[in-house]
């Protein structure tokens, strides 16, 4: 089975300068983990989880978390902090989308396999892949929930 035939394409996306108070309310309203960045010519440029949003209260311990997990022999990471002092009103519509994306995100073409898409998930320790069209742009997210949902569905298990 082909990921075009099981991926998620009504997908909500945000632009990169998509204001921060837009995003947060985007998450509110939805029940999902995950909102890609679009270009405005339909090219993923990043993704949103609720990490990059929390990167808000804590500005420099985010990019220190980064550095310290790039140490081998370093088993634990300090907590991050939230820090409330950092956060004004302004910031709601001063930060944009390409200011907090994350620009490293897995993708699989809509003409590969879900066993494809499936060993991509596994290689890269993630549950969600964005899904590329023919031309490299974004056509929706493939997710573990979908490939399983797929699978029960072929045969049989659910309509």
């Amino acid at each position: 089975m082909k990921v075009k035939n099981c991926l998620s394409n009504n997908v909500i996306t945000v632009e990169r300068g998509t204001p921060l108070r837009k995003i947060i309310e985007i998450f509110k309203k939805h029940v999902f983990h995950i909102l890609p960045v679009i270009d405005s010519q339909g090219y993923i440029a990043g993704v949103i989880t609720l990490n990059e949003i929390t990167s808000v209260f804590q500005p420099e311990s985010a990019q220190i978390g980064e550095i310290l997990k790039t140490i081998p022999f370093l088993d634990t990471l300090p907590e991050p902090d939230i820090n409330m002092e950092y956060l004004t009103p302004e910031m709601g519509i001063l930060v944009v989308a390409d200011e907090i994306m994350m620009s490293k995100y897995f993708t699989v073409s809509q003409d590969d396999t879900i066993a494809r898409a499936y060993a991509s998930m596994k290689t890269n320790g993630t549950k969600v892949l964005m899904v590329l069209d023919g031309d490299g742009k974004f056509s929706g997210i493939i997710g573990m929930f979908d490939i399983i949902y797929s699978m029960f569905r072929e045969k049989g298990v659910v309509e």
